[in-house]
């Protein structure tokens, strides 16, 4: 952690560090789940992910937390944007993702509706909402035997896979993801 509590691996964009800080990890969490789990922005081919898949991200994030080797942080919120090579896309990489985390983020905190589309608003906020609900039940798991993604804390869509995985097998496969445990 460097001043003001502000976590150190954060990009230096002002507005996002700031946003983030005041975010508690339940909205951090859910901002990640939306994130990781809409439409790869390189192919037009790719669904947005399913409820299974969601519920998966969240079980790797429950995972990176109660990591028993403490390679990730024990709060929810900065292991979301822990840096490395098994950080996770939505935070770190330009585009149209992390413009829509922000907006969802100064929404979450006050701001105005991320959308002009009336239509399109409720679908998204219908969405975070269910992204809301998996990152609470992330949180306060109790019972790890409908674990679906078998300890697993990294993961990667299918067709690509980060070098730091090569030699590792997946314990699952879920909504077009690949679930590995290191």
């Amino acid at each position: 952690m460097t001043q003001a509590g502000r976590p150190s691996f954060l990009s230096p964009d002002i507005e996002l560090i700031s946003l983030l800080t005041d975010l508690s990890d339940e909205y951090v969490v859910a901002l990640t789940l939306y994130g990781e789990g809409r439409r790869d922005p390189h192919s037009s081919r790719t669904p947005t992910t399913g409820s299974t898949g969601l519920r998966a991200i969240a079980w790797v994030l429950y995972h990176r937390v109660h990591d028993a080797h403490g390679r990730w942080s024990r709060s929810y919120k900065v292991a979301c944007l822990q840096r490395g090579p098994t950080e996770l896309a939505c935070w770190y990489h330009e585009g149209s993702r992390i413009d829509g985390l922000l907006s969802l983020a100064r929404w979450t905190l006050g701001g105005a509706p991320p959308v002009d589309n009336e239509k399109t608003w409720h679908a998204r906020m219908g969405r975070y909402e269910q992204c809301r609900r998996f990152a609470l039940a992330a949180m306060t798991v109790r019972d790890t035997r409908d674990d679906l993604v078998r300890g697993a804390n990294c993961y990667h869509r299918h067709g690509t896979k980060p070098s730091y995985l090569l030699s590792r097998e997946p314990v699952a496969t879920v909504d077009g993801r690949l679930f590995y445990r290191l």
